[in-house]
């Protein structure tokens, strides 16, 4: 269906989360953009998934049972949306966290227990090691883990943006966290810093969250109840897609924006 389109691959690791078509080459973009992290399934698209289950299912118009209390099942439906989500990409270990997340989140909204974001992040945690100790042992959990946390600690104790000026001010100092206290953890991983990724993610982070993803989602909700939609869908989506590759191609290409560790100068790998 998509043949011809340079993103093909990228819409294939979004909706089902397959990677293996993601050759070498496109991995080198990633790392040097520091965009890698849009390509797993993970917490963003898991939450996403979740946040417009929770909007069908407070939302809409349909009344399955008299009387029913609309929030929780727009509760209920965001775990479903998430859990059928987590499943098409194969329970990946990054989409299980984000669902024990979700699912704790749940309990403690169900429960009516007061807690912080940081309780939720540290339960998550322990939930996790209980699941699987040898998590400890890999650096996925921690990356995530500290992300969130770096997230918490960056939003302060706001709990709504007041305008778009202030959701701006909130997402740049976001990124600028995120992409200074993970230095460490992602040049190990990666093998060198990328200085342009916070610019780059302030942008590619909500057009990944408000565009791509939920067109993703939608084309594989119409796939099966109308297949030639699904495809217009996937089609405009891969398109608009391979202009945003297109820029990412030639930013990695200019190789002023990557240092690789093992080449670093004495200053440059102290900073």
């Amino acid at each position: 269906m998509l043949t011809g389109h340079r993103s093909a691959p990228l819409i294939s690791a979004l909706a089902v989360g397959v990677r293996s078509n993601l050759d070498a080459s496109y991995w080198d973009v990633l790392i040097k953009t520091g965009t890698a992290h849009l390509m797993a399934i993970s917490g963003l698209h898991i939450g996403l998934a979740g946040m417009l289950g929770f909007g069908a299912g407070r939302y809409l118009p349909v009344r399955i049972t008299p009387g029913v209390n609309l929030v929780e099942r727009g509760r209920v439906s965001a775990l479903v949306c998430a859990l059928v989500y987590a499943a098409l990409a194969g329970f990946a270990i990054s989409t299980v966290r984000a669902l024990v997340m979700l699912l704790i989140w749940y309990v403690l909204r169900r429960g009516r227990l007061s807690s912080s974001a940081w309780t939720a992040l540290l339960l998550t945690v322990a939930s996790l090691l209980l699941l699987n100790l040898r998590a400890a042992a890999g650096p996925g959990l921690w990356l995530s883990a500290g992300a969130v946390a770096i997230i918490i600690a960056a939003s302060g104790t706001a709990t709504a943006i007041s305008g778009p000026v202030a959701a701006v001010r909130l997402a740049c100092r976001v990124q600028i966290m995120l992409m200074l206290l993970l230095v460490p953890l992602a040049a190990e991983i990666a093998g060198g810093i990328s200085w342009i990724a916070g610019p780059i993610n302030v942008v590619l982070v909500p057009v990944f969250s408000f565009v791509v993803v939920p067109g993703v989602l939608l084309g594989l909700l119409l796939w099966l109840p109308a297949p030639e939609l699904s495809g217009v869908v996937l089609k405009a989506l891969a398109t608009f897609l391979d202009g945003v590759w297109h820029v990412l191609e030639i930013v990695a290409a200019r190789e002023f924006g990557f240092i690789a560790l093992h080449t670093a100068s004495g200053w440059s790998a102290l900073l």
